[in-house]
């Protein structure tokens, strides 16, 4: 009767073997499924912080309380966004910037921009703005600016640091817009007249000095 009793637990705990909806013979293996899951996470998790480090958002307060993006008490926000078209995201412009086309116009290459040339390029098919002395050409963002094209513009040749920090300083601006880098902003040289002016005020006190120095240890009889 023990033999048969325990016969029947053995066949018992088979079928439930059999069965059991995880690390079951015919039943799909738990550790197959969390890997799949976690795999699934990490890639999601990988293209958020893709998105976190070109918007460089930063961990305390935010926005900052003097933006212009903090909502006002009517509730209408400081800043105007504008509807974009079907297929300008922010991700539809990640996806165009790494494309490889050419979006300064230069074929790579970085050249050093005056303000004069800078100055030039200040219309909608030909918008060049400069932020921390890096030039930027932007014409290809446009249909991508939130904030649209009339507040890019806004920046059209000129140096729009200023117009960029008071909406959103915490944008990385050097990541999002890398592709449309043009070159730096050309440092002022020295006149060659203030240069010569310099030069001789310097002599001249130099010699004053030694003039000085030498009747002042001269002895007479």
């Amino acid at each position: 009767m023990a033999k048969a009793n325990q016969s029947d637990s053995e066949e018992d705990e088979e079928d439930y073997t059999d069965t059991a909806p995880c690390g079951g013979r015919n039943g799909p293996s738990f550790t197959s499924y969390f890997s799949s899951l976690l795999s699934g996470f990490l890639r999601n998790w990988s293209c958020i912080r893709r998105v976190h480090n070109m918007l460089n958002i930063p961990s305390q307060s935010f926005p900052a309380p003097s933006s212009q993006q903090r909502v006002s008490p009517s509730g209408q926000s400081g800043r105007n966004k504008v509807a974009l078209k079907p297929g300008h995201s922010l991700m539809d412009w990640i996806r165009f910037a790494k494309s490889g086309k050419d979006l300064t116009g230069l074929r790579g290459r970085l050249i050093e921009v005056t303000q004069d040339e800078l100055q030039k390029h200040n219309k909608r098919d030909d918008c060049w703005t400069c932020i921390r002395g890096m030039v930027y050409n932007v014409t290809p963002y446009m249909d991508y600016h939130p904030g649209g094209e009339e507040e890019l513009m806004k920046a059209a040749g000129i140096d729009g640091t200023d117009l960029f920090d008071q909406v959103h300083r915490w944008v990385n601006y050097e990541s999002m817009l890398k592709e449309c880098l043009v070159g730096r902003m050309a440092t002022k040289a020295a006149t060659p007249g203030k240069g010569k002016k310099h030069k001789f005020v310097f002599l001249l006190i130099l010699g004053l000095y030694i003039d000085f120095h030498f009747f002042s240890n001269c002895t007479y009889p």
